[in-house]
């Protein structure tokens, strides 16, 4: 089910919305590092990834259930003259699959101009699903958006003789996480994107932080306790820090 369609806020104040409260664990970042209002993607790298195997290998950040909820709030800038690049903001690997939420840019969608299309993407053994949300204009290439990631319970078919849940791997199966996965120069193509949470439940809390001693840019991740941020020669600087929170 989806449970939230991007939409676009004109407040700012919504930007120092906390993470805290509702049971929640307090956001608590330890000495040697602050606090962003956000992080920006900038131009200075082709990738900003940080990469499912990092997650995984360098800081151990456990797997998340494909069943799990995620939100991501991001200020999208998208640049008008640059075709067809995409950044996914979340992905979620298993089973030659992935559930997540991308966003591409197409100079002139379908023969109607300028439009950034969300789609949210269910893909698994047993068939595929893609909830998509377009929108034209140049008027549309910033904006607001709070989206929440879904599982569709009534999404079924048969395959083999037996009703198999299409599209959405099964709630419990578990995926390795990847952030800002994108192509090639779409840093570019999204300069000046903020983002400013990214949460899995109460499982995974990316708050935008920086470390002071050498000024990485990346988040905290708040559940576990660990700093994480785009690593290698061609992703690590692609973040700039936004204002202290």
């Amino acid at each position: 089910m989806i449970e939230n369609t991007p939409t676009i806020y004109n407040t700012p104040t919504i930007y120092n919305t906390g993470a805290g409260g509702g049971g929640e664990k307090d956001i608590i970042i330890p000495t040697g590092y602050k606090r962003l209002q956000y992080v920006e993607i900038n131009d200075t790298k082709p990738y900003c990834n940080i990469t499912e195997n990092d997650m995984r290998y360098f800081f151990n950040i456990p797997p998340v259930e494909f069943g799990d909820k995620a939100e991501a709030e991001i200020l999208l800038n998208a640049d008008t003259t640059t075709n067809n690049k995409s950044l996914d903001i979340f992905c979620r690997n298993a089973n030659n699959g992935s559930n997540g939420f991308s966003l591409r840019q197409y100079t002139n969608l379908d023969g109607n101009g300028y439009a950034i299309r969300f789609t949210l993407n269910g893909l698994y053994n047993y068939g595929s699903y893609q909830k998509r949300i377009d929108f034209f204009g140049s008027n549309y290439s910033s904006g607001l958006y709070e989206i929440k990631s879904y599982f569709d319970d009534d999404l079924k078919g048969i395959v083999n003789s037996r009703t198999v849940q299409l599209g959405t791997v099964p709630k419990n199966y578990t995926a390795r996480l990847s952030l800002f996965d994108c192509d090639e120069w779409a840093t570019r193509a999204y300069k000046g994107t903020k983002i400013f949470k990214i949460k899995f439940l109460n499982k995974l809390n990316f708050v935008p932080c920086q470390r002071i001693a050498d000024g990485m840019v990346g988040f905290w991740e708040n559940e576990n306790e660990i700093f994480v941020y785009p690593r290698g020669t061609y992703q690590e600087g692609s973040l700039t820090a936004g204002p202290d929170y």
